[in-house]
Protein backbone atom coordinates (compact mmCIF):
# COMPACT_ATOMS: atom_id res chain seq x y z
CA UNK A 1 0.00 0.00 0.00
CA UNK A 2 1.42 3.20 -0.67
CA UNK A 3 2.29 5.47 1.62
CA UNK A 4 0.23 8.69 2.05
CA UNK A 5 1.82 12.15 3.82
CA UNK A 6 -0.30 14.75 4.61
CA UNK A 7 -2.71 13.45 1.94
CA UNK A 8 0.06 13.28 -0.85
CA UNK A 9 1.69 9.73 -2.19
CA UNK A 10 5.14 10.18 -2.87
CA UNK A 11 6.62 9.85 -5.96
CA UNK A 12 10.51 9.25 -6.85
CA UNK A 13 12.30 10.57 -10.12
CA UNK A 14 15.89 9.47 -10.41
CA UNK A 15 17.85 11.73 -13.24
CA UNK A 16 20.92 9.87 -14.76
CA UNK A 17 24.09 11.74 -15.74
CA UNK A 18 23.52 12.46 -18.96
CA UNK A 19 19.97 13.71 -18.19
CA UNK A 20 21.62 16.44 -15.63
CA UNK A 21 24.67 17.02 -17.60
CA UNK A 22 24.98 21.11 -17.61
CA UNK A 23 22.94 23.55 -15.78
CA UNK A 24 20.32 23.78 -18.67
CA UNK A 25 19.75 19.82 -18.68
CA UNK A 26 19.54 20.24 -14.70
CA UNK A 27 17.15 23.03 -15.19
CA UNK A 28 15.06 21.01 -17.64
CA UNK A 29 14.93 18.28 -14.92
CA UNK A 30 13.64 20.90 -12.59
CA UNK A 31 10.90 21.71 -14.57
CA UNK A 32 9.94 18.22 -14.43
CA UNK A 33 9.84 17.79 -10.81
CA UNK A 34 7.91 20.81 -10.29
CA UNK A 35 5.22 19.73 -12.82
CA UNK A 36 4.52 16.11 -11.01
CA UNK A 37 4.54 18.23 -7.09
CA UNK A 38 1.57 20.18 -8.64
CA UNK A 39 -0.02 17.14 -9.38
CA UNK A 40 0.24 16.88 -5.70
CA UNK A 41 3.06 14.27 -5.21
CA UNK A 42 5.12 14.77 -2.68
CA UNK A 43 8.51 14.26 -4.35
CA UNK A 44 12.04 12.61 -3.94
CA UNK A 45 14.59 13.23 -6.49
CA UNK A 46 17.70 11.30 -7.01
CA UNK A 47 20.18 12.18 -9.27
CA UNK A 48 23.71 10.95 -10.75
CA UNK A 49 26.83 12.85 -11.60
CA UNK A 50 27.06 15.08 -14.21
CA UNK A 51 27.88 13.16 -17.46
CA UNK A 52 31.95 12.68 -17.07
CA UNK A 53 32.35 13.98 -13.74
CA UNK A 54 32.45 9.89 -11.90
CA UNK A 55 35.13 9.37 -14.70
CA UNK A 56 37.52 12.24 -13.45
CA UNK A 57 36.92 11.57 -10.03
CA UNK A 58 37.71 7.87 -10.55
CA UNK A 59 40.97 8.84 -12.02
CA UNK A 60 41.83 11.34 -9.59
CA UNK A 61 41.56 8.21 -6.78
CA UNK A 62 43.53 6.18 -8.96
CA UNK A 63 46.12 8.70 -9.00
CA UNK A 64 46.29 8.69 -5.22
CA UNK A 65 46.74 4.84 -5.10
CA UNK A 66 43.94 3.86 -3.70
CA UNK A 67 41.32 1.03 -4.63
CA UNK A 68 37.57 0.76 -5.46
CA UNK A 69 37.32 -1.07 -1.89
CA UNK A 70 39.19 1.94 0.07
CA UNK A 71 36.84 3.84 1.89
CA UNK A 72 38.46 7.05 0.82
CA UNK A 73 38.09 5.99 -2.62
CA UNK A 74 34.05 5.85 -2.29
CA UNK A 75 34.83 9.79 -0.75
CA UNK A 76 35.85 11.02 -3.81
CA UNK A 77 34.10 9.14 -6.04
CA UNK A 78 30.87 10.47 -4.56
CA UNK A 79 31.37 13.94 -4.72
CA UNK A 80 30.12 14.23 -8.04
CA UNK A 81 26.53 13.32 -6.94
CA UNK A 82 26.81 15.82 -4.11
CA UNK A 83 27.26 18.85 -6.71
CA UNK A 84 24.51 17.68 -8.77
CA UNK A 85 22.29 17.48 -6.21
CA UNK A 86 22.88 21.03 -4.23
CA UNK A 87 22.56 22.34 -7.63
CA UNK A 88 19.48 21.18 -8.43
CA UNK A 89 18.67 21.82 -4.95
CA UNK A 90 19.91 26.01 -5.41
CA UNK A 91 17.81 25.87 -9.08
CA UNK A 92 14.25 24.52 -7.45
CA UNK A 93 14.53 27.54 -4.81
CA UNK A 94 15.31 29.94 -7.43
CA UNK A 95 12.48 28.87 -9.32
CA UNK A 96 10.20 28.96 -6.28
CA UNK A 97 9.66 25.48 -4.92
CA UNK A 98 11.40 24.79 -1.73
CA UNK A 99 14.04 22.04 -1.72
CA UNK A 100 16.54 20.55 0.16
CA UNK A 101 20.04 18.09 -1.05
CA UNK A 102 20.63 14.72 0.98
CA UNK A 103 23.92 13.37 1.14
CA UNK A 104 23.27 9.52 1.47
CA UNK A 105 25.50 9.64 4.84
CA UNK A 106 23.12 12.21 6.02
CA UNK A 107 19.13 10.39 5.48
CA UNK A 108 20.97 8.27 6.39
CA UNK A 109 20.96 5.40 3.91
CA UNK A 110 22.78 2.60 5.23
CA UNK A 111 24.71 0.08 3.82
CA UNK A 112 27.61 -2.94 4.28
CA UNK A 113 30.75 -2.39 4.24
CA UNK A 114 31.61 -3.64 0.72
CA UNK A 115 33.32 0.03 0.35
CA UNK A 116 33.20 0.50 -3.67
CA UNK A 117 29.80 -2.32 -4.12
CA UNK A 118 27.73 -2.18 -0.92
CA UNK A 119 24.32 -3.10 -0.80
CA UNK A 120 21.98 -1.12 1.05
CA UNK A 121 20.28 -2.15 4.19
CA UNK A 122 18.06 0.32 5.41
CA UNK A 123 16.78 3.76 4.97
CA UNK A 124 15.31 5.38 7.98
CA UNK A 125 12.66 7.93 6.84
CA UNK A 126 12.41 10.61 9.89
CA UNK A 127 14.50 13.10 8.29
CA UNK A 128 13.17 13.27 4.81
CA UNK A 129 9.63 12.40 6.06
CA UNK A 130 9.65 15.73 8.46
CA UNK A 131 11.35 17.35 4.87
CA UNK A 132 8.40 16.36 2.83
CA UNK A 133 5.66 17.77 5.60
CA UNK A 134 7.27 20.80 5.68
CA UNK A 135 6.22 20.88 1.45
CA UNK A 136 9.85 20.77 0.49
CA UNK A 137 11.24 18.99 -2.62
CA UNK A 138 13.91 16.18 -1.43
CA UNK A 139 17.08 15.92 -3.91
CA UNK A 140 19.14 12.83 -2.74
CA UNK A 141 22.92 12.47 -3.92
CA UNK A 142 22.34 9.09 -5.42
CA UNK A 143 25.42 6.08 -5.79
CA UNK A 144 26.75 6.45 -1.95
CA UNK A 145 25.82 5.52 1.98
CA UNK A 146 27.03 4.88 5.01
CA UNK A 147 28.52 1.67 6.06
CA UNK A 148 28.73 -0.18 9.70
CA UNK A 149 31.90 1.62 10.13
CA UNK A 150 30.50 5.11 9.53
CA UNK A 151 32.19 5.84 6.94
CA UNK A 152 31.22 7.00 3.24
CA UNK A 153 30.80 3.81 0.89
CA UNK A 154 29.37 3.62 -2.87
CA UNK A 155 26.85 1.22 -4.71
CA UNK A 156 28.92 0.19 -7.22
CA UNK A 157 28.18 1.00 -11.92
CA UNK A 158 24.26 2.52 -11.99
CA UNK A 159 24.15 3.14 -8.51
CA UNK A 160 22.27 5.99 -8.35
CA UNK A 161 19.26 3.63 -9.95
CA UNK A 162 19.59 1.63 -6.71
CA UNK A 163 19.16 4.56 -4.41
CA UNK A 164 16.14 5.54 -6.19
CA UNK A 165 14.29 2.31 -6.14
CA UNK A 166 15.21 1.57 -2.50
CA UNK A 167 14.07 4.62 -1.74
CA UNK A 168 11.13 4.17 -3.52
CA UNK A 169 10.56 1.10 -1.88
CA UNK A 170 11.37 2.07 1.93
CA UNK A 171 8.49 4.84 1.34
CA UNK A 172 6.05 2.72 -0.31
CA UNK A 173 6.22 5.89 -3.48
CA UNK A 174 3.46 5.47 -5.74
CA UNK A 175 5.56 5.00 -8.17
CA UNK A 176 9.73 5.65 -9.08
CA UNK A 177 10.68 7.16 -12.76
CA UNK A 178 13.91 6.44 -14.27
CA UNK A 179 14.82 9.37 -16.76
CA UNK A 180 17.57 8.06 -19.01
CA UNK A 181 18.24 8.72 -22.45
CA UNK A 182 16.23 5.85 -24.09
CA UNK A 183 12.60 6.23 -23.81
CA UNK A 184 12.29 2.74 -21.98
CA UNK A 185 13.92 -0.71 -22.08
CA UNK A 186 14.45 -2.01 -25.61
CA UNK A 187 14.79 -5.83 -27.20
CA UNK A 188 18.25 -4.71 -27.51
CA UNK A 189 20.35 -1.80 -27.75
CA UNK A 190 18.96 0.79 -29.94
CA UNK A 191 22.38 2.38 -30.77
CA UNK A 192 23.51 -1.32 -32.11
CA UNK A 193 20.56 -3.12 -33.45
CA UNK A 194 18.59 -0.80 -35.76
CA UNK A 195 15.10 -2.72 -35.62
CA UNK A 196 15.06 -2.88 -32.00
CA UNK A 197 11.41 -2.59 -30.07
CA UNK A 198 10.58 -0.50 -27.05
CA UNK A 199 9.27 -3.29 -24.71
CA UNK A 200 5.82 -1.38 -22.95
CA UNK A 201 5.96 -3.75 -20.00
CA UNK A 202 8.11 -5.95 -17.96
CA UNK A 203 7.46 -8.06 -15.03
CA UNK A 204 10.30 -8.20 -12.85
CA UNK A 205 12.16 -11.57 -13.57
CA UNK A 206 12.52 -10.67 -17.11
CA UNK A 207 14.08 -7.11 -16.11
CA UNK A 208 16.30 -8.78 -13.81
CA UNK A 209 17.75 -11.17 -15.78
CA UNK A 210 18.12 -8.39 -18.68
CA UNK A 211 19.83 -6.31 -16.23
CA UNK A 212 22.47 -9.71 -15.11
CA UNK A 213 22.85 -10.33 -18.92
CA UNK A 214 23.97 -6.85 -19.47
CA UNK A 215 21.35 -4.72 -20.29
CA UNK A 216 22.60 -1.37 -19.01
CA UNK A 217 19.14 0.18 -18.73
CA UNK A 218 18.85 -0.77 -15.06
CA UNK A 219 21.43 -2.14 -12.34
CA UNK A 220 19.99 -5.71 -10.94
CA UNK A 221 20.64 -4.64 -7.82
CA UNK A 222 17.79 -1.80 -8.44
CA UNK A 223 15.70 -4.31 -10.18
CA UNK A 224 16.24 -6.69 -6.78
CA UNK A 225 14.13 -3.96 -5.17
CA UNK A 226 11.60 -3.97 -6.93
CA UNK A 227 11.03 -7.56 -6.54
CA UNK A 228 11.66 -7.40 -3.05
CA UNK A 229 8.77 -4.62 -2.79
CA UNK A 230 5.57 -3.66 -5.06
CA UNK A 231 7.23 -1.03 -6.01
CA UNK A 232 6.25 0.39 -9.89
CA UNK A 233 9.48 1.46 -11.81
CA UNK A 234 9.23 3.17 -15.26
CA UNK A 235 12.19 4.13 -17.32
CA UNK A 236 11.66 7.06 -19.70
CA UNK A 237 13.03 9.65 -21.61
CA UNK A 238 14.61 12.64 -20.02
CA UNK A 239 14.20 14.55 -23.58
CA UNK A 240 10.65 13.82 -24.20
CA UNK A 241 8.43 16.97 -23.08
CA UNK A 242 6.48 14.39 -20.97
CA UNK A 243 7.05 13.56 -17.11
CA UNK A 244 6.30 10.07 -15.75
CA UNK A 245 2.46 10.70 -14.89
CA UNK A 246 2.04 10.99 -18.41
CA UNK A 247 3.27 7.15 -18.48
CA UNK A 248 5.02 6.83 -21.70
CA UNK A 249 7.78 4.66 -20.97
CA UNK A 250 8.37 1.51 -20.01
CA UNK A 251 6.66 -0.06 -16.38
CA UNK A 252 8.28 -2.72 -14.70
CA UNK A 253 6.90 -4.27 -11.78
CA UNK A 254 6.26 -7.99 -10.10
CA UNK A 255 2.47 -8.37 -10.77
CA UNK A 256 2.63 -6.64 -14.58
CA UNK A 257 1.26 -9.01 -17.79
CA UNK A 258 3.32 -9.17 -20.24
CA UNK A 259 0.39 -11.02 -22.86
CA UNK A 260 0.80 -10.49 -26.16
CA UNK A 261 4.18 -9.68 -26.11
CA UNK A 262 5.78 -13.06 -27.33
CA UNK A 263 7.99 -15.95 -25.26
CA UNK A 264 11.18 -13.57 -26.04
CA UNK A 265 12.00 -10.61 -24.16
CA UNK A 266 15.13 -9.29 -25.78
CA UNK A 267 18.98 -9.80 -26.14
CA UNK A 268 21.17 -8.24 -24.03
CA UNK A 269 25.15 -8.18 -24.07
CA UNK A 270 28.21 -7.22 -21.78
CA UNK A 271 31.36 -5.96 -22.76
CA UNK A 272 34.57 -6.15 -20.41
CA UNK A 273 34.25 -9.93 -19.66
CA UNK A 274 37.07 -12.13 -18.79
CA UNK A 275 37.66 -16.05 -18.31
CA UNK A 276 39.81 -18.03 -16.56
CA UNK A 277 40.71 -21.72 -17.21
CA UNK A 278 42.38 -24.69 -14.85
CA UNK A 279 43.38 -26.88 -16.85
CA UNK A 280 43.16 -30.86 -15.60
CA UNK A 281 42.21 -29.94 -12.39
CA UNK A 282 41.91 -33.21 -9.94
CA UNK A 283 38.59 -34.64 -10.08
CA UNK A 284 38.06 -34.61 -5.80
CA UNK A 285 35.36 -33.43 -3.66
CA UNK A 286 36.11 -29.72 -3.23
CA UNK A 287 38.81 -29.33 -5.10
CA UNK A 288 36.41 -26.67 -7.40
CA UNK A 289 35.05 -25.28 -3.99
CA UNK A 290 38.45 -24.29 -3.19
CA UNK A 291 38.77 -22.79 -6.68
CA UNK A 292 36.11 -20.45 -5.79
CA UNK A 293 36.74 -19.66 -2.06
CA UNK A 294 39.84 -18.54 -3.04
CA UNK A 295 38.35 -15.56 -5.52
CA UNK A 296 35.55 -14.85 -2.84
CA UNK A 297 38.04 -13.83 -0.53
CA UNK A 298 38.94 -11.14 -2.98
CA UNK A 299 35.59 -9.93 -3.06
CA UNK A 300 35.24 -11.04 -6.55
CA UNK A 301 32.41 -12.30 -8.26
CA UNK A 302 31.75 -14.76 -11.02
CA UNK A 303 29.39 -15.35 -13.72
CA UNK A 304 29.29 -18.57 -16.11
CA UNK A 305 30.62 -21.81 -14.92
CA UNK A 306 31.83 -24.85 -16.94
CA UNK A 307 32.82 -28.43 -15.54
CA UNK A 308 32.96 -30.66 -18.23
CA UNK A 309 32.70 -34.65 -17.78
CA UNK A 310 36.25 -36.21 -16.06
CA UNK A 311 38.37 -38.39 -18.20
CA UNK A 312 41.28 -39.84 -16.81
CA UNK A 313 40.56 -38.39 -13.09
CA UNK A 314 41.13 -34.54 -13.96
CA UNK A 315 38.62 -32.57 -15.21
CA UNK A 316 38.97 -28.38 -16.63
CA UNK A 317 37.15 -25.88 -15.07
CA UNK A 318 36.21 -22.45 -16.40
CA UNK A 319 34.64 -19.62 -14.60
CA UNK A 320 33.92 -16.02 -16.25
CA UNK A 321 34.50 -12.45 -14.15
CA UNK A 322 34.77 -8.72 -14.56
CA UNK A 323 37.86 -8.12 -16.39
CA UNK A 324 38.39 -5.56 -13.53
CA UNK A 325 38.47 -8.06 -11.01
CA UNK A 326 41.16 -10.25 -13.23
CA UNK A 327 43.82 -9.11 -10.99
CA UNK A 328 41.95 -9.66 -7.53
CA UNK A 329 41.03 -12.96 -8.92
CA UNK A 330 44.65 -14.17 -9.23
CA UNK A 331 45.86 -12.82 -6.62
CA UNK A 332 43.80 -14.81 -4.66
CA UNK A 333 43.86 -18.04 -6.39
CA UNK A 334 47.88 -17.45 -5.86
CA UNK A 335 47.43 -17.13 -2.53
CA UNK A 336 45.42 -20.84 -2.23
CA UNK A 337 48.37 -22.36 -4.47
CA UNK A 338 46.11 -22.25 -7.88
CA UNK A 339 48.22 -20.53 -10.28
CA UNK A 340 48.10 -22.49 -13.52
CA UNK A 341 45.04 -20.65 -14.93
CA UNK A 342 45.07 -19.88 -18.38
CA UNK A 343 43.26 -16.40 -18.82
CA UNK A 344 41.37 -14.76 -21.59
CA UNK A 345 40.19 -10.93 -21.89
CA UNK A 346 38.53 -8.90 -24.27
CA UNK A 347 35.35 -10.90 -24.21
CA UNK A 348 31.41 -10.25 -24.18
CA UNK A 349 28.73 -11.93 -23.05
CA UNK A 350 25.73 -12.14 -25.46
CA UNK A 351 22.61 -13.44 -23.62
CA UNK A 352 19.20 -14.04 -25.30
CA UNK A 353 15.86 -14.08 -22.44
CA UNK A 354 12.61 -15.51 -22.93
CA UNK A 355 10.46 -18.08 -21.46
CA UNK A 356 11.14 -22.06 -21.33
CA UNK A 357 14.56 -21.10 -22.83
CA UNK A 358 15.63 -24.67 -21.75
CA UNK A 359 12.91 -26.51 -21.85
CA UNK A 360 11.27 -25.56 -25.71
CA UNK A 361 12.99 -27.81 -28.41
CA UNK A 362 14.60 -25.77 -31.00
CA UNK A 363 15.57 -23.10 -29.16
CA UNK A 364 18.90 -23.83 -28.73
CA UNK A 365 19.59 -24.84 -31.99
CA UNK A 366 18.17 -21.63 -33.18
CA UNK A 367 20.87 -19.69 -31.36
CA UNK A 368 23.83 -21.18 -32.22
CA UNK A 369 22.53 -21.44 -35.73
CA UNK A 370 22.42 -17.80 -35.91
CA UNK A 371 25.88 -17.71 -34.28
CA UNK A 372 27.12 -19.93 -36.47
CA UNK A 373 26.00 -17.66 -39.82
CA UNK A 374 27.05 -14.83 -38.47
CA UNK A 375 30.49 -16.32 -38.32
CA UNK A 376 30.82 -16.03 -33.96
CA UNK A 377 33.10 -18.51 -31.72
CA UNK A 378 31.90 -19.52 -28.54
CA UNK A 379 34.26 -19.37 -25.67
CA UNK A 380 31.47 -20.25 -23.14
CA UNK A 381 28.00 -21.31 -22.84
CA UNK A 382 25.26 -21.05 -19.74
CA UNK A 383 21.57 -21.71 -19.78
CA UNK A 384 18.66 -21.26 -17.22
CA UNK A 385 15.09 -21.54 -17.70
CA UNK A 386 14.87 -17.72 -18.91
CA UNK A 387 18.06 -17.24 -20.93
CA UNK A 388 20.96 -18.64 -22.78
CA UNK A 389 24.57 -17.02 -22.62
CA UNK A 390 27.20 -17.68 -24.59
CA UNK A 391 30.95 -15.85 -24.30
CA UNK A 392 32.39 -14.63 -27.33
CA UNK A 393 35.23 -12.28 -28.39
CA UNK A 394 34.20 -8.25 -28.19
CA UNK A 395 34.65 -8.26 -31.89
CA UNK A 396 31.69 -10.24 -33.13
CA UNK A 397 29.50 -9.37 -29.68
CA UNK A 398 27.62 -6.46 -32.54
CA UNK A 399 27.04 -8.90 -35.39
CA UNK A 400 26.04 -12.24 -33.33
CA UNK A 401 23.63 -9.52 -30.86
CA UNK A 402 21.86 -8.78 -34.19
CA UNK A 403 21.94 -12.49 -35.41
CA UNK A 404 20.21 -13.45 -32.56
CA UNK A 405 17.57 -10.53 -32.29
CA UNK A 406 16.52 -11.68 -36.04
CA UNK A 407 16.95 -15.18 -35.66
CA UNK A 408 14.11 -15.09 -32.29
CA UNK A 409 12.19 -12.91 -34.01
CA UNK A 410 12.45 -9.52 -31.94
CA UNK A 411 12.65 -7.08 -34.84
CA UNK A 412 8.65 -8.09 -35.66
CA UNK A 413 7.17 -7.71 -32.43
Amino acid sequence: MDIVIDQKPVLVMKFGGTSVRDKDHIRRAAEKVIREKERGYHVIVVVSAMAGVTDRLVKKAIAKGLHETDPEYSEIVSQGELETSQLLSKILNEMGHGAQSWSGPRIPIQCDSNYGRSKILDIPRDNIDHSLREGEIAVVAGFQGISQENKITTLGRSGSDTTAVALASFFKAKRCDIYTDVDGVYTADPRVVENAQRIEVLNTSRMLELAEMGSKVLHPDSVRFIGDSKVLVQVLSSQADEVGSDLKGTLIGNDLNQNGSGAFTGVSSMNGVAALTFKEVAHAPGTIGKILSAVDEEGVSIDMMSHPIPTGGTTDFSFSLLQTDIDRAMHGLAQAGFENAVKKTNLSKISVIGAGMRSNSGVAATFFKALGEAGVNVELVTTSDISISVLVQEGQSQDGGRALHSAFGLDRR
